[in-house]
């Protein structure tokens, strides 16, 4: 089968930095890279952020995993995946220096823009500052042309005019309970997962579901079904209106610890004042 990949050559990337890719911020941002330029990513990710509500793209189980982890805090106000090092020229100049190759396209010899994985953007205080976030195995981070291609990367970030120190994240750096529960809880952070349902239904179902969990010594899905049937809903929507409550930290819990739905919920507490925040509901 032929590979779908784009020819990259000189034009191919005129044409790209033109029309925007890997310019733009929150919900503007158009990653360099998109699983659709490749014919078959195996493990690629389309995930719908919390941030902007953007689509990211993401070319692996731990790119998924990482960006999971940084959807959490509330520090973190963007991630922009498959950030561009640009110009190329640069990185091309530091291969050379350190005298190593540059990617390249192999078809057409021509070297290619490197990218970092994630470069977020975390709010200090009054200050945004940016954050770049390389994503890779264990089993590759040693390889000796990984090795020479972070190295690049390490220098582009920390010239002069950037002075941004890039990290290196790997699988043991992951809590796999913390990842199994943003899985969970991820499908159902906006108001609009839970169509058809509408503000104020979803409000009645979490003032009822809140009541039942403060004084019911159940499990997850015995509150949810109890819920159900009280309020003679569909099957399954209290549990999907629990997993937006702990998306959105109405319910406050221990992420590091698994939640299952075969136990009761350890809260450690509600959202302020215990109501639920208007402005919090919309889409």
């Amino acid at each position: 089968m032929p590979s779908l990949r784009p020819l990259i050559t000189p034009k191919w990337i005129e044409n790209r930095i033109k029309k925007g890719w890997g310019s733009g911020t929150g919900m503007e941002y158009m990653p360099w890279l998109v699983i659709q330029d490749f014919a078959s990513l195996g493990r690629a990710h389309r995930i719908r952020g919390w941030k902007h509500s953007r689509v990211h793209h993401l070319f692996s189980d731990l790119e998924r995993n990482v960006f999971l982890c940084y959807q959490w805090p509330l520090s973190v106000i963007d991630i922009r995946e498959q950030f561009p090092l640009l110009p190329f020229e640069e990185t091309i100049a530091i291969a050379k220096e350190i005298g190593v190759r540059h990617p390249i396209d192999r078809r057409t010899k021509c070297p290619i823009v490197m990218t970092t994985d994630l470069l977020l953007t975390v709010q200090q205080g009054l200050q945004s500052i940016h954050c770049p976030r390389t994503v890779k195995y264990m089993k590759d981070v040693l390889k000796p042309r990984t090795l020479e291609k972070l190295e690049i990367e390490r220098r582009y970030w920390l010239a002069p005019h950037r002075k941004l120190k890039l990290r290196i994240i790997t699988e043991k750096y992951i809590s796999q309970a913390f990842i199994k529960n943003m899985l969970w809880v991820h499908p159902y952070y906006w108001l609009t997962d839970l169509y058809p349902l509408t503000c104020q239904e979803v409000k009645k179902i979490a003032s009822l579901l809140t009541e039942l969990i403060l004084n019911e010594e159940l499990s997850l899905r015995r509150i949810a079904l109890k819920c159900d049937r009280i309020l003679r809903l569909e099957q399954g929507t209290g549990l999907a209106v629990i997993r937006y409550l702990l998306a959105n930290r109405f319910w406050e819990v221990d992420m590091n610890i698994r939640i299952r739905t075969d136990a009761p919920l350890v809260l450690l507490r509600l959202s302020d004042s215990g109501q639920l925040n208007e402005k919090r509901f919309s889409a």
